[in-house]
């Protein structure tokens, strides 16, 4: 397998998703990785504060895969809600794989793009992946006011490509795939949302060219459960101005 990439670290950060983490920790254990099938598989979970059964379905995954030959579960918990970022902070602290997934615990991104995100770092074409939803415009699903989504992912992207001479279609995108130590070099300091655009900006800063694959995305609605708010848009654009001018 090129570039020693033995083993991939999946990080599950969750907030009140309790109806959701069973459903997408199975299609993560199933979905493949790779041609040969010989990548080993760790599933990080930080539970970020949830005020739901979060930490009883936590307790389930456990206990489901505790021996299981595929892959191994990490967990780790915060006391109160602190968000996205902090949550993958944690995560990174416990992975232990060569490469690094980002993965929502709702069921907006399907694991079976996987094998797709992984590809362009196995085959040393680059170092850091995104999984960008435009060419399916993220309307797999008519939602009402989805367009808002849509104009507020635009804009974070194009400010991003401005700011940091990219070429990507899809900063805010759940996925999210690394060599481990080019985001083990960042030290993030975002706590929120707004860490994809710090992701963003510090793998541009380090010369990071970022490759882009297609992916599914099935939206889901803020009525089931969809956290992102438009003052994460706003907190998202300051982050990269902050990158910037660091």
């Amino acid at each position: 397998m090129d570039g020693g990439y033995h083993s991939v670290s999946i990080l599950i950060p969750v907030y009140n998703e309790a109806a959701t983490l069973d459903a997408i920790v199975a299609r993560v254990v199933a979905a493949p990785l790779d041609a040969e099938g010989r990548m080993r598989r760790e599933i990080v979970i930080v539970d970020d504060g949830s005020t739901d059964e979060t930490p009883a379905a936590v307790a389930r995954i456990v206990a489901r895969y505790r021996d299981r030959a595929e892959c191994t579960i990490a967990t780790a918990a915060h006391a109160r809600n602190r968000g996205k970022g902090a949550a993958l902070k944690t995560a990174l602290a416990i992975a232990t794989g060569a490469l690094v997934i980002v993965q929502d615990a709702d069921l907006e991104y399907d694991p079976d793009d996987y094998a797709a995100l992984l590809q362009p770092i196995l085959g040393g074409a680059a170092r850091v992946v995104y999984g960008t939803r435009w060419p399916n415009l993220h309307r797999q699903r008519r939602l009402p006011g989805h367009w808002r989504f849509l104009a507020g992912s635009w804009l974070v992207t194009r400010v991003a490509n401005i700011l940091f001479r990219a070429r990507l279609t899809d900063v805010p995108t759940g996925y999210k795939v690394f060599a481990a130590d080019v985001i083990r070099a960042m030290t993030l300091r975002s706590d929120g949302f707004d860490v994809c655009c710090e992701l963003t900006a510090k793998a541009r800063k380090a010369g990071h060219e970022i490759a882009e694959v297609p992916i599914s995305y099935a939206p889901r609605s803020v009525a089931e459960g969809k956290k992102i708010r438009a003052a994460d848009g706003i907190r998202a654009l300051a982050r990269l101005i902050r990158e910037r001018i660091a």
